[in-house]
């Protein structure tokens, strides 16, 4: 059994995420009209889908070996250069690839796209998994 509220607030996050919906249009009105499912303000969507997401990264943690690869892929779009992390690894005969990180490369404090940077980029993300920069073969 599942009670109401987190049947609803599952139907808000799916329907914002599968359908790539800004996380505020559950307040608007003509949402409202049309939907079935009881409201939901934006300061709560968010509330959960923080909660969902790391319940996400402690279950990456969770699978990730104590030793994986990293692969990176990062491209530029206009002046912003974005990172994505994936951690690599082998498991019962099979090679699996996760998601760990997806943003912008550079901030208040990296203005480069150095080695030295993308270092930093990956010490920042890896406790989010409860992982640091030793953990990476």
């Amino acid at each position: 059994f599942i009670d109401q509220k987190s049947q609803t607030v599952f139907c808000w996050l799916d329907w914002t995420t599968a359908s790539n919906l800004p996380f505020t249009w559950c307040e608007n009105a003509t949402v409202a009209k049309y939907t079935n499912l009881a409201n939901i303000s934006t300061e709560t969507l968010l509330k959960y889908a923080g909660l969902v997401v790391r319940e996400v990264e402690v279950d990456i943690g969770l699978a990730l070996p104590v030793k994986f690869g990293i692969m990176l892929d990062g491209w530029t779009f206009l002046s912003e250069h974005y990172l994505a992390v994936f951690a690599v690894f082998e498991h019962d005969g099979r090679a699996y690839k996760v998601l760990l990180a997806f943003a912008p490369l550079i901030d208040d404090e990296v203005t480069d796209h150095s080695a030295a940077s993308h270092v930093k980029f990956l010490e920042g993300i890896l406790p989010f998994f409860d992982r640091d920069i030793a953990d990476i073969v």
